[in-house]
């Protein structure tokens, strides 16, 4: 199903709504018109009275039809009686009102200039009014259009023959302003149809807020954060009973998918898994529920930005991460992984091995003050006594994935790590590591694509960068760093030969790369003889050279 498609199944049940709504409103303003119709012939008929019989008399008895024509109206269609012929023919009905009107007043008045006084203008701007109320877009066109239409044909037949012809020759009657008339008339009615149509959206936008405002009950729903293929995040503010407030944010999932059973059942479990990792550098879950035919999670609110958004505010800024600020990043990361992957139990108090399998730039929320969380459990693995696990489909972003995983290998806790070294890698650089045009290509360079190490990317960038990210992001699971543990010990060696930023320093570098009005610029250094023919670095000659990291 196409988004266009899914929307307008979405708006059927309360377009079908409207309908109902406006059906019951026509039979108030059939009503309406009923009454007012009977209210003006006996205003005419004492008009004929006291003033002039013919005129008085002629609106009246004509009133009097048009009374009775609508309030007939009105019953039939309060039986469902020919209710779809009603509203198809009453509009022509009431754009001839005001045409009778005149055609009255050119036959009773005794002057023909006081027919082009007539009230009938009037009248017509009125039933379009009527006819925008009932929220169907060309209804108030079509009267606008017939009513223009008769009273053109009225002026053309009836009142312009009827004018003196010296009073024509004298110039002192433009004719050309009668003839305005006729097409102010149908510009009303246009202007009629572009209202209606206004008035139904605005109903619909309305009735999608109210609703989303009331469909979580103890969750009042704010603006829009994100949305994807298989749900919509909110802003909201968690107000129980009791008078405390708190901001989260509430991830609902489309309708279509809702009806999905395989899909709601892996939605539930993400949710529960991730009310397990009650971790300071994991988004919380806080709540996981069913209101009406829509189901939603409720998660920690994180003030501050993807380190997606952060990796392209540094590319669009033209200023790159500094490295003990990323050693900070990585090391909260590594610290989530390092309880998902070894500290979580289940109610049996058994490990749970819980492996993300979807790390990446967009799965990693980076406060104000500085902390990295990691989000987005969807498609986790829990590997519990198991050594590893065979993956059956290919889950995760390609770019992101560690070479046994897109080769639908056995993949453990370390393919977590892989996707650690990228990320970095990508940091540093301020280039896409893996990211090809096609998912052919970047599945390619997945599995063979030459490493070239940062420091041959970024000038001035320390060795011991190189021997991080080259263990990290070996294509052996083996040859990698063994757990989260020994690639927080290794981060730690990075922090101390870099120097540990100062409390709030990465809080700060951060505002100031967010302020809108940010300049500072300092492009990050490439090498002129950077290529793409550069080869795997020799993890023994940066040993030789720098050491081993310990761990």
């Amino acid at each position: 199903m196409s988004a266009q498609s899914a929307e307008s199944s979405a708006r059927r049940p309360l377009d079908d709504e409207i309908e109902v709504q406006v059906d019951k409103l026509e039979r108030v303003v059939l009503l309406a018109t009923s009454a007012a119709a009977l209210g003006g012939s006996l205003l005419t008929a004492s008009l004929a009275l006291t003033v002039d019989v013919r005129l008085g008399g002629g609106l009246s008895l004509m009133l009097v039809g048009v009374a009775i024509w609508f309030f007939l109206m009105r019953v039939l269609l309060g039986l469902g009686i020919a209710s779809h012929a009603i509203r198809r023919l009453d509009p022509i009905v009431e754009s001839m009102v005001p045409s009778l009107m005149l055609l009255v007043e050119a036959y009773a008045l005794p002057h023909p200039l006081m027919q082009l006084t007539s009230s009938a203008p009037l009248v017509y701007g009125l039933i379009c009014v009527l006819s925008v109320l009932r929220l169907r877009s060309r209804l108030p066109m079509l009267v606008g259009v017939l009513g223009g239409l008769q009273y053109l044909a009225i002026i053309q037949f009836v009142i312009v023959p009827r004018l003196p012809l010296a009073l024509i020759a004298s110039g002192e009657l433009s004719l050309g302003l009668i003839y305005v008339q006729p097409l102010v008339i149908m510009m009303i009615g246009f202007t009629g149809s572009l209202v209606s149509v206004a008035l139904r959206n605005a109903v619909r936008r309305a009735h999608g807020e109210l609703r989303a405002r009331d469909l979580f009950g103890k969750y009042q729903i704010g603006d829009r954060i994100a949305a994807g293929g298989m749900g919509v995040v909110f802003r909201a503010r968690y107000q129980p009973e009791g008078g405390f407030r708190r901001d989260v944010a509430i991830k609902v999932i489309h309708d279509r998918l809702a009806l999905e059973q395989s899909f709601v059942d892996s939605f539930r479990a993400e949710a529960e898994l991730a009310a397990r990792l009650t971790h300071p550098n994991v988004v919380q879950v806080h709540d996981f529920g069913k209101i009406n035919d829509t189901y939603f999670v409720a998660m920690e609110y994180v003030d501050g930005w993807t380190l997606a958004g952060i990796q392209q505010r540094c590319l669009a800024a033209n200023r790159p991460l500094p490295p003990p600020l990323l050693a900070l990043i990585l090391r909260d990361i590594c610290l989530a992984l390092q309880f998902a992957h070894a500290e979580v139990r289940g109610d049996d108090g058994q490990l749970l091995r819980v492996v993300h399998r979807d790390l990446s730039p967009s799965n990693v929320l980076v406060t104000r003050s500085g902390m990295a969380k990691i989000t987005d459990f969807g498609v986790a693995k829990v590997l519990g006594a198991k050594a590893f696990t065979q993956a059956t489909t290919l889950t995760g972003k390609l770019a992101y994935m560690a070479p046994e995983q897109a080769a639908g290998g056995a993949v453990d806790e370390r393919a977590d790590l892989f996707c650690v070294g990228i990320i970095c890698w990508e940091l540093l650089t301020g280039q896409p590591l893996f990211r090809k045009p096609t998912d052919a290509a970047t599945l390619s360079a997945v599995l063979n694509q030459p490493l070239v190490p940062p420091s041959q990317l970024r000038v001035g960038l320390a060795p011991h960068w190189d021997q991080f990210v080259v263990r990290a992001l070996q294509r052996s699971a083996d040859q990698r760093f063994g757990s989260a543990a020994q690639m927080v010990a290794a981060i730690d060696g990075l922090l101390a030969a870099e120097g540990v930023p100062a409390p709030g320093e990465l809080a700060q570098w951060l505002a100031s790369l967010n302020a809108p009005a940010a300049t500072e610029a300092s492009a990050i250094p490439v090498r002129a003889d950077a290529g793409s023919d550069a080869t795997l670095i020799d993890q023994r000659e940066i040993q030789a050279r720098q050491g081993r990291v310990k761990g």
